[in-house]
């Protein structure tokens, strides 16, 4: 399923309306409602990260100006990133157990 995503990236093509639609879903993913835990939790992460409101102000700038050019000249990076041949897996232990032998190694990050 990854294998051609560099190319589908290098070739993106899109009219304005669709182009407007993604913008706005990812907008929405980065600007929501959100209650008094998830600000805690969202300052606390971005403290210790170091993450400035300046940035996060920066990447939201970038997101409404993107352009069709923009996500084509990601291609170069999304295959720099294919050919480290990494996967990060997510999910059920015992599942990835039954299959640790796809695996370098295994890490859990969360408990």
């Amino acid at each position: 399923a990854y294998a051609g995503t560099t190319e589908f990236i290098k070739n993106y093509e899109t009219d304005s309306t669709e182009m407007i639609r993604s913008i706005i879903g990812t907008i929405s993913w980065l600007d929501y409602p959100w209650t008094p835990s998830q600000k805690g939790n969202a300052a606390i992460n971005r403290y210790y990260n170091g993450f400035t409101q300046q940035e996060a102000q920066t990447r939201r700038d970038e997101v409404l100006s993107a352009t069709i050019d923009d996500i084509r000249a990601l291609a170069p990076l999304v295959n720099d990133l294919l050919d480290q041949n990494t996967y990060c897996v997510y999910g059920n232990q015992e599942i990835i157990q039954a299959n640790k032998d796809l695996f370098k190694s295994i890490r859990t990050i969360v408990k």
